[in-house]
């Protein structure tokens, strides 16, 4: 229950008592010092009425914690209070009873914890019961006697009893109307205000000048690893920060002024959590402090970022370095290379040395081609974009892999379910990443048998940025490339892309790594699918020329896990 809705309850506990404890008062008064207006067992009539009504309401303020919350029970209540008060007024002269502005004055306190219909509804039955009342006092049913009534209700006066009538009926019709919109306009806005609080993103712990713990919401409760329950237990500062962890914090919250300190919060026994806590003060209209509210920031998050940051500013630091080192690695093995392409050609041909010499040579050809890679893999900045027709760059590359001495009699189909698709592109390092993949399938499958497929067709993807704005589906083109080898073996199918990782006895494990790199550089998107025995198979998706790929530029492409699954809707959900 919010904690608004549970003050009005209690307020409205205590207003029911201030009542009765007025009735109890005003009868005693017209008995000891007016001359008595009632009969003498009219006294004893409302002296035991008030005394059940007291006992009803006592009931009530120790039973409150099994009802409150109950609307049914707040509803009954109202009820409940509009019959004894009905019952005071009848036996007590009806409309002109002194009892008779309790029902005004209920109904004005009930709008705060009823609905508006619910207030109609009471001001409806308070009508009915004072017209009924004035009815039959006017025949001469009365529990009482009175020269005062009789006088009120004469015939010559009948027309001032119908007026005050009316005017008590007008009177009701109004305080329901107007306490019930002023009533409701108070609870949306106190609930809306309970909302933001309870809900706001930061921890908020509101202590009054005496030190008493007023407001604690969600996120306070969390970090503190204090359930709703106990913070209402825990209604002061020493309660609610136990223990010398919390003695900075204690003392912030008791001295003047603005502070702000950085701690560590949380439940004993727990990991604690890192926050920052802004503590200042909240004043009244003539300046006098009210309370003190700190607002409590996580800074788990903060600290991640930081730290990832560092990390990322590590990186590339050490990508500076690697560069740096895989340069000079290159121009003395260029130089160690060439002093022994020398010596070979000085030694005789049948030396053993000439063996171990052309090892050397060999290893360093392969130690430069790992650079190579590496510095294609590590090397940063844009790209060049142009312009392309895409079949001519993957023409191009099958005539590349077609021609190298590897290639033997494997069979190589090109087929295009599209004309002459024209994209934005690199066409250097769109070469790169078919010979790359051309490579890698010729070597998963045999000379004799192998068989290797790239197949065009179009296809319409989204990226993140692209549905979050509302665009429409990216119109591209697809291009798969499939071969009969022996496959990759599942778990090893998350780590293909990984730079150094390879299942082959010769790779350096950045072929695949490269690919990846290029793809994304043109927004572009890579899958692959693979069982083992039964070939491995590489989709690749680009976006076509005009499919705003200029605002495309301006935005990190981010595909879905499922990014080559039929996408009908032009929407996407994280």
């Amino acid at each position: 229950m919010p904690p608004e809705h549970d003050r009005r309850l209690k307020q409205y506990l205590i207003f029911r008592l201030l009542i009765i404890l007025l009735g109890f008062g005003l009868v005693t008064f017209y008995q000891l010092w007016l001359e008595p207006a009632f009969r003498q067992h009219t006294f004893s009539y409302l002296y035991s009425l008030l005394g059940v009504y007291l006992l009803f309401a006592l009931t009530l303020v120790v039973t409150y914690p099994r009802w409150r919350g109950s609307r049914t029970a707040m509803r009954g209540q109202v009820f409940g209070d509009f019959v004894i008060q009905s019952l005071l007024i009848w036996g007590t002269g009806g409309v002109f009873s002194i009892f008779s502005p309790l029902l005004f004055v209920t109904l004005v306190a009930a709008t705060s914890v009823i609905s508006a219909r619910g207030a109609f509804f009471l001001a409806t039955l308070a009508t009915i019961f004072l017209t009924a009342t004035t009815i039959a006092y006017s025949l001469g049913v009365s529990p009482v006697m009175s020269n005062r009534v009789d006088w009120f209700f004469a015939n010559e006066k009948s027309a001032f009893v119908i007026s005050y009538l009316l005017g008590s009926v007008l009177a009701l019709y109004t305080i329901s109307t107007l306490g019930s919109h002023f009533s409701h306009g108070l609870r949306r806005v106190q609930g809306m205000q309970s909302e933001l609080l309870e809900n706001i993103g930061e921890g908020l712990i509101a202590v009054d000048k005496d030190g008493r713990v007023v407001q604690l919401n969600k996120e306070a409760r969390k970090l503190l690893g204090v359930s709703q329950e106990e913070s209402s237990r825990r209604t002061d500062l020493d309660s609610l920060f136990v223990g010398d962890r919390y003695k900075k914090l204690r003392k912030v919250f008791q001295q003047d002024g603005r502070w702000r300190i950085r701690t560590a919060v949380g439940p004993p026994g727990a990991k604690l959590t890192p926050v920052e806590v802004n503590v200042s003060p909240v004043f009244d209209d003539r300046g006098q402090p009210r309370c003190r509210i700190g607002l409590v920031s996580d800074l788990t998050l903060k600290r991640e970022v930081e730290a990832a940051e560092q990390r990322i500013q590590k990186l590339e630091d050490l990508q500076v370095m690697s560069l740096g080192i895989a340069h000079e690695i290159r121009n003395p093995l260029a130089s160690i290379r060439g002093c022994v392409q020398e010596i070979s050609r000085l030694m005789p041909p049948d030396c053993n040395a000439t063996r171990f010499m052309e090892i050397v040579c060999r290893e360093s050809d392969r130690l430069d081609n790992v650079i190579e890679d590496f510095l294609a893999y590590a090397r940063s900045g844009p790209i060049d974009l142009v312009p392309l027709d895409f079949l001519e760059v993957i023409e191009e590359a099958v005539l590349l892999l077609k021609s190298r001495p590897e290639f033997g009699t494997r069979t190589l189909v090109v087929s295009a379910a599209v004309e002459r698709p024209r994209i934005f592109g690199d066409r250097d390092r769109l070469i790169q990443v078919f010979l790359n993949l051309g490579i890698n399938a010729m070597e998963a499958t045999s000379p004799a048998h192998g068989r290797i497929e790239l197949l065009l067709k179009p296809r319409r993807f989204t990226t993140i940025a692209q549905a979050s704005a509302g665009r429409d589906l990216v119109p591209g083109v697809e291009v798969e490339i499939r071969d009969n080898g022996e496959g990759i073996l599942e778990p090893d199918l998350e780590k293909v892309f990984t730079p150094f990782f390879t299942t082959k006895k010769s790779g350096n494990g950045l072929g695949l790594s490269v690919v990846d790199r290029i793809v994304r550089d043109h927004l572009g998107a890579l899958d692959i699918k693979s069982s083992q025995g039964q070939g491995t198979s590489f989709r690749l998706w680009f976006p076509l020329q005009g499919s705003s790929i200029e605002t495309l530029l301006e935005e990190e492409a981010c595909p879905p896990d499922n990014a080559f699954e039929e996408i009908r809707e032009p929407s996407y959900h994280a």
